[in-house]
């Protein structure tokens, strides 16, 4: 990898993004690599190198998704310690991109184990780079610039210098992000000399891209705009979407607060345009805010609709700052190894212990007159608490569930009042009309959540009926193909019914239905546009085997495993669905009264398979049916 890559590899944090994640690769070098990656005899050493290649160079982030994750299955096979650490870190960054920063923790931390214990300074630096980059997406500035600092040291006792001017940008972004601006400046003036230094025009142009903004919070607008032109000019011949995006929402920002509202409105929607394309969440979802405002002001409320709803979506697809400063609370500290947080926490468990022994001393000998008494006592309230539990444990998931999942659709309906209300004093009763095709969605998301509260509220009681008879599972998955098929063009995937065949189970019609309706649409969620679903069954003794299959996203072996249990953290689809979980639990929890089991087949990047497994019937009882 020459220089120049090398460097955009490295160009990495908050406006500074990873730049083999974007369209600014050589798309020939790709090509080129990929043909010698696919013959067969080449040595797996060359192997690695070349999946490092596909996965910098690739155009788009599925196909970076895809080549990183073989080059980790890879290097863990052949025991290549630095290429797994770089597999790693590349897998962080395109989940940051795509708005879960847990997972992007989960992978960046392992990176900075590694090279941790690996001893590789030069991939433990940029680790630390894009750990901070995660923070500040999330607004956590304590972790961030802690992450930053950490980086810088590593970097100044290597001499790395675009590494080091990469990561002052970095903290002076953060500073920039919290009003410091005094101290943002000092940053973006240190990182400047090592990009010009280098003759390295796309960090220069970063570095003017950033001080425009600092000119913007001051109230100095033609130096902001004039700043931001010159840095989307300069980045421009590298096609780097990414950074051309934000400086192109900025800008509009700008304009905005100057009072130009048509030039807000142009630039604004040119950033979220190239958002959208490089699926560039954080970007897209304040283009789509800032655009709400505008055309909420212009009274425009339709289209003022149209992006309020989708920058609802994209909200609720970027997991928020609590889930993520559990991860950096809990697993930071502990994977990454910060030698004096260690030694902290083993002196006070020191003194803590000794208290502890102490007072359990003191304790033991007040304890020994009242132990039987309370031993018995104990005994009669085992029972009661156990169901207290229980209980408790069922308010708390309801609670989670409303909370989280009832919040989209009920805020579309605020954002639909808003419309109708616009469009009522303007006395545009014709345009109404368009109004109902967003209520009947809002509604049928709540009606699927409220149908799976409701039969997870029954189970839970133990007063599902349950009335095993022979069903027609062709028949029931016809009807759930019908009802998906408004969602498959929307979402334009394929639908297929392949038993073909009038084929019978024993099972409870009703919860059967359940089951199909949850794992079919599960399979539309983690779908995305272009896909199939389809259904096939096959039998096998007396056993009836229905596969509902997807080329989705797929999932991990630790995802599998998990998968039944219902989440706090939610899950997302590929439009930012979101879960807890609850129609996986209900389907297996319906699939167990069915006397049935239900396993899970899935690869990372290539689809999923879900198989029911039910009793046949036996013919005559069909035939007595018939």
């Amino acid at each position: 990898m020459n220089h120049e890559v090398k460097l955009k590899v490295l160009l990495g944090v908050v406006l500074l993004s990873v730049c083999f994640l974007l369209k600014s690769q050589n798309q020939q070098i790709a090509d080129s690599v990929y043909l010698l990656y696919k013959k067969h005899n080449i040595e797996d050493s060359l192997r690695l190198s070349l999946l490092r290649s596909l996965a910098i160079n690739s155009p788009n982030q599925d196909s970076v998704f895809k080549f990183s994750n073989k080059l980790l299955h890879l290097s863990k096979k052949l025991s290549a310690t630095s290429y797994e650490g770089y597999a790693n870190l590349l897998l962080g960054v395109n989940y940051r991109f795509r708005g879960n920063l847990e997972k992007s923790l989960e992978y960046l931390i392992e990176s900075a184990r590694i090279a941790e214990r690996g001893d590789m300074p030069g991939l433990l630096g940029e680790a630390y780079t894009e750990i901070s980059a995660s923070y500040t997406s999330n607004g956590d500035v304590r972790n961030a610039l802690r992450y930053s600092n950490m980086a810088i040291d590593i970097f100044r006792e290597t001499d790395k210098k675009q590494e080091l001017a990469i990561s002052l940008m970095n903290v002076g972004y953060v500073y920039y992000t919290i009003d410091n601006l005094d101290t943002a400046l000092l940053y973006f003036n240190e990182a400047e000399p090592y990009f010009e230094e280098m003759g390295f025009n796309l960090g220069a142009a970063y570095t003017i891209g950033n001080r425009a903004l600092v000119y913007w919070k001051r109230g100095d607008l033609e130096k902001a705009k004039n700043g931001l032109s010159k840095a989307l000019e300069m980045l421009e011949p590298y096609g780097d979407l990414y950074g051309m995006s934000d400086f192109y929402v900025q800008l509009g920002s700008v304009f905005l607060d100057e009072g130009n509202i048509q030039e807000a409105i142009d630039n604004t929607s040119i950033g979220l345009e190239m958002a959208l394309t490089e699926d560039l969440k954080e970007q897209a979802r304040d283009a789509s805010l800032t655009l709400y405002q505008l055309y909420k002001g212009e009274k425009e409320y339709r289209k003022a609709l149209e992006y309020q709803t989708q920058y609802i979506a994209l909200k609720d697809s970027i997991q928020d700052q609590e889930t993520t400063q559990q991860l950096a609370d809990i697993r930071t500290a502990y994977e990454v190894g910060q030698k004096q947080i260690e030694v902290d926490l083993a002196n006070q468990q020191k003194e803590n212990r000794q208290i502890l022994a102490i007072a359990l001393g003191v304790i033991a000998i007040l304890a020994a007159g009242f132990f039987v008494n309370f031993y018995l006592a104990y005994q009669k309230r085992k029972k009661f608490s156990q169901k207290l539990e229980a209980l408790n444990a069922t308010k708390d998931k309801f609670f989670s569930i409303v909370s989280h999942d009832l919040r989209g659709p009920v805020s579309a309906f605020n954002g639909i009042s808003t419309l109708i209300k616009g469009y009522l004093e303007q006395k545009a009763y014709d345009e109404l009309e368009e109004v109902s095709e967003e209520i009947s969605k809002s509604s049928n998301s709540l009606s699927e959540l409220l149908d799976n509260l409701l039969s997870w509220a029954v189970q839970q009681q133990g007063n599902v009926p349950y009335n095993p008879v022979p069903v027609d599972v062709n028949e029931i998955v016809n009807t759930t193909v019908q009802i998906f098929e408004t969602t498959a063009k929307a979402k334009q995937i394929a639908i297929e019914n392949k038993i073909g065949r009038p084929l019978y189970i024993n099972s409870d019609k009703d919860t059967t239905m359940t089951i199909f309706r949850n794992l079919v649409g599960n399979a539309f969620k983690f779908t995305s546009q272009g896909g199939k679903v389809w259904i096939e069954a096959e039998t096998k003794d007396d056993q009836v085997h229905v596969m509902v299959r997807d080329t989705g996203i797929g999932m991990s072996q630790k995802q599998v495993d998990k998968l039944f249990q219902m989440r706090e953290n939610r899950s997302y689809g590929t439009d930012g669905e979101t879960g807890l979980g609850l129609g996986l639990q209900l389907v297996q929890e319906f699939v167990t009264m069915n006397k049935g089991t239900i396993t899970v087949e899935s690869i990372e990047g290539e689809g999923s398979t879900f198989i029911v497994s039910l009793t046949a019937p036996d013919m005559k009882e069909i035939l007595k049916e018939l």
